[in-house]
């Protein structure tokens, strides 16, 4: 049972790194895509 709770809780920590590494690409290319809108308007 430990090793279940172990295991378990390991998953969860590369869950969430994943999930935060997820949510920055996500953030960087509708940043990415703002900015080259603006610029498009610029133009």
């Amino acid at each position: 049972m430990q090793n279940l709770i172990a295991f378990i809780n390991q998953w969860l920590s590369y869950f969430l790194v994943y999930v935060i590494f997820g949510a920055a690409i996500v953030a960087a290319v509708m940043i990415g895509k703002g900015m080259r809108e603006r610029k498009d308007a610029k133009n």
